[in-house]
């Protein structure tokens, strides 16, 4: 009975130490697919030097690694600011030019061009694809039976005019000047903060004129959330770029940045 007693102990003993082995990998392999492989190190076991002592130097070298990765993930580098170097901290305007802009300059004059020729052809009575070499393949450009000039070809001529005469033009004319690009520029060798938009210079001025830092923050929809210098004479100076909708904690850090770095007070207004 005795002996039966110690096999029993055995095996329990045998399945908690293959438990404990099996811990850390899967603890290793959930962290890794958060990019936090280094924790897992917290649950191997200590390792042991040439003298036979435990060690563990690879464990307490680690959490350091392990917090950076975490910072930037909670706080991305390409989200923050472009630090040209210790002294200049600048915040990128990055302009129209962008893939969703092109992506709808070309869509949409191309489908607006499809309304008008369907909306003109119904307006007509007469295909206007038909004049092409192309008309038997471009069916879908021939009014149907019960497309009628009123209301139909009237919206659809109307719609396509606007999309192809108004908005492309518009939209092509943003993408190809990229309109509103540039950046602020906060240096800390000037003591001046700088806008520059499409080459031009909107705002330059002394900190000594920055009495503080502020951030609001509203949980509405349309509240308002971002990060502007107030200056010693109450106005606002709003650096921020408005295509930007960040989280609350990538703005709370901004602001840090920018009030430590200005060595200005940090206001908040948090209305969440």
């Amino acid at each position: 009975m005795a002996r039966s007693r110690g096999c029993r102990g055995l095996q329990r003993h045998g399945l908690l130490r293959a438990a404990g082995l099996c811990l850390p990998v899967l603890a290793t392999v959930a962290c890794g697919s958060f990019g936090l492989r280094a924790a897992g190190t917290a649950f191997l076991p200590a390792a042991r030097g040439p003298t036979g002592r435990i060690t563990r130097s690879t464990a307490t070298r680690r959490p350091a690694s392990l917090g950076k990765e975490i910072d930037e993930l909670l706080y991305p580098p390409e989200e923050m600011f472009d630090l040209k170097d210790d002294d200049v901290l600048r915040v990128i305007y990055p302009g129209a030019r962008d893939l969703t802009a092109i992506f709808w300059s070309i869509i949409v004059p191309i489908s607006s061009l499809g309304f008008l020729i369907v909306g003109a052809s119904a307006g007509l009575g007469y295909n206007l694809v038909d004049l092409t070499p192309f008309g038997e393949y471009l069916g879908f450009l021939k009014p149907g039976p019960a497309i009628k000039w009123e209301p139909q070809g009237i919206f659809m001529s109307f719609w396509g005019a606007g999309g192809l005469f108004l908005y492309g033009p518009f939209t092509w004319y943003l993408v190809l000047t990229n309109k509103g690009n540039g950046f602020c520029e906060f240096n800390k060798r000037t003591k001046r903060v700088t806008i520059i938009r499409d080459e031009e210079c909107i705002l330059d001025i002394g900190w000594n004129e920055v009495r503080a830092v502020k951030l609001t923050w509203q949980d509405l929809d349309l509240g308002n959330r971002e990060v502007f210098l107030i200056l010693n004479n109450g106005n606002e100076v709003h650096f921020q770029d408005k295509s930007e909708d960040p989280p609350k904690r990538l703005l709370e850090r901004k602001a840090a940045v920018i009030s430590d770095f200005m060595g200005k007070d940090l206001e908040v207004d948090d209305f969440s």
